[in-house]
């Protein structure tokens, strides 16, 4: 799950407590703007009445829903996974039905949306339409616009349109994070208006508290930070581990134990029929990934800014599986902390290239997040794991690659599992030089990367950089951390970086 608030650990907190409402009811609930007071009328919305839901008119120094002009329409908010409970039982009044059909409804989901499609012959996984726990990794024989996507739907757009059905609603407009969402779910066009208008990209706020200045050589070639369980992450690590065979090292952080036969399992890759059609052909790195992953497997956990007594075993194929036995309630949330307090900065500065990998992989619509963002905050060349076209939407939004450097045809290819072996032959190529040549690219790099840390600020939603407001962030001291050496906390590290620059 993305961030609640970028500008503070505590923020969301504090509104929940201004609320007189708990943290998960905010954020698994919707706010609304807009409406009329005394338009909603359900049981399943917070406390029945609108008074109880969140308002924009409480949240208005936290969010900004849409970023470039004020939208005078009623709009609901979503900031979870999957059904939106709140909307199949809500009943509105004539008068406000008029008013959304005139002035439109506009509804902004904060998480990728959770997409499945028709006839899935692995569906059924927890009693739902998905196969892999909360949403649904595509199969193979969803290439070039045939096989499934003619069948693609989203829990959350069902939802909506149950909802817009149930109340005679046609004025809807959505915005979400997923790039391509009116092709992929084309469906629902008829129904309602789909954007990808991302409101968690919106709302970014970026900070100068990073060492943003050139990295003088490199120890190791790659960093990958990992925190919720998905196959191409497992592959991703498990490739990099091999590498070590190599004296290729890597900053890795990885927490799961991961049987083999479990990672078959993932639906594109369709090893042992698990496609849901006969079985294809082995991956090409299928050797490699054997041996890294049996080399993973023993060391597990790794772990850096958030600690762990022992891995997490995922005993299945499935995108919900978090870690456990760590010290995230001492910590908190490290998608929250690592913006503002950059626990990880000293894994970027000693390393070339970061193999980003977000949050969603094998499915039709891009998405980018806080992990490659936090690529460009760290002035860091990255390699992209993601979903087709997610390049291309990153080229859209004004940012640059590497294409200069490597082959980037990889974005364009719709087979996850072709994609997987173009991105992989990448990090080969990457792994076979020495860190003085990855350090010569590195500095050929630095007008790009120069030109993305820009671009994130202009993208920002003060448009610029700005200090960090130290009052608004969770007190260091009170933070348990450690660096692997366990000679330094995070709280000290801080400190001291502070120091060393205008902070």
């Amino acid at each position: 799950m993305k961030q609640i608030d970028k500008t503070s650990t505590v923020t969301t907190n504090q509104v929940a407590d201004n609320l007189h409402i708990s943290y998960e009811t905010v954020t698994s609930s919707l706010a609304y703007y807009n409406f009329p007071e005394g338009a909603i009328n359900s049981p399943n919305i917070m406390k029945a009445t609108i008074d109880d839901i969140p308002r924009v008119r409480t949240w208005t120094e936290f969010r900004r829903w849409n970023k470039d002009e004020d939208i005078d329409a009623p709009c609901l908010f979503y900031q979870a996974n999957g059904e939106i409970k709140q909307l199949i039982e809500l009943k509105l009044d004539v008068s406000t039905i008029e008013l959304l059909n005139e002035k439109g409804l506009h509804i902004f989901l904060y998480e990728p949306i959770c997409m499945y499609y028709t006839d899935d012959p692995l569906a059924g996984y927890w009693m739902s339409v998905y196969n892999y726990g909360f949403y649904t990794e595509f199969p193979r024989d969803n290439v070039n616009g045939t096989g499934t996507h003619n069948r693609v739907r989203s829990t959350e757009l069902d939802t909506i349109g149950y909802f817009a059905g149930q109340n005679k609603l046609h004025n809807l407009t959505i915005h979400t994070g997923d790039y391509g969402v009116e092709k992929a779910c084309s469906t629902y066009n008829k129904q309602m208006k789909l954007l990808c208008d991302d409101p968690f990209l919106n709302e970014l706020i970026m900070y100068n508290n990073a060492d943003t200045t050139i990295k003088r050589s490199f120890n190791k070639h790659f960093v990958c930070t990992c925190w919720r369980f998905t196959s191409i992450r497992a592959i991703m690590c498990s490739i990099l581990k091999q590498y070590e065979t190599k004296g290729v090292n890597s900053n890795i952080i990885w927490f799961f134990e991961t049987p083999f036969e479990k990672l078959l399992d993932t639906p594109w890759m369709n090893v042992n029929g698990a496609g849901g059609q006969e079985p294809d052909r082995e991956p090409k790195f299928i050797a490699n990934l054997k041996e890294g992953l049996d080399m993973l497997n023993k060391v597990v956990p790794l772990t850096y800014d958030v600690g762990a007594t022992s891995s997490t075993y995922a005993h299945e194929c499935a995108g919900h599986h978090y870690p456990t036995n760590t010290d995230f309630d001492n910590i908190g949330n490290p998608v929250v902390v690592n913006p503002t307090h950059l626990p990880l900065q000293p894994l970027y500065r000693e390393t070339f290239i970061d193999i980003c990998i977000e949050s969603r992989y094998g499915q039709p619509t891009a998405n980018i997040s806080e992990k490659v963002l936090q690529s460009m905050q760290f002035k860091t060349p990255f390699l992209i794991i993601a979903p087709p076209h997610t390049l291309k939407y990153m080229h859209e939004l004004g940012y640059k690659s590497f294409g200069d450097f490597w082959d980037e045809s990889y974005d364009l290819e719709e087979d996850h599992l072709v994609r997987t072996e173009k991105l992989i032959e990448i990090m080969d190529h990457i792994a076979s030089l020495s860190l003085e040549e990855c350090h010569a690219m590195y500095l050929k790099m630095w007008p790009i990367l120069e030109h993305n840390y820009k671009r994130m600020a202009e993208r920002s939603r003060l448009g610029r950089i700005t200090h960090i407001d130290k009052s608004t962030v969770v007190n260091l001291q009170a933070v348990a951390w450690a660096s692997p050496d366990n000679t330094e906390s995070l709280a000290d590290t801080i400190k001291n970086e502070q120091m060393n620059r205008d902070f």
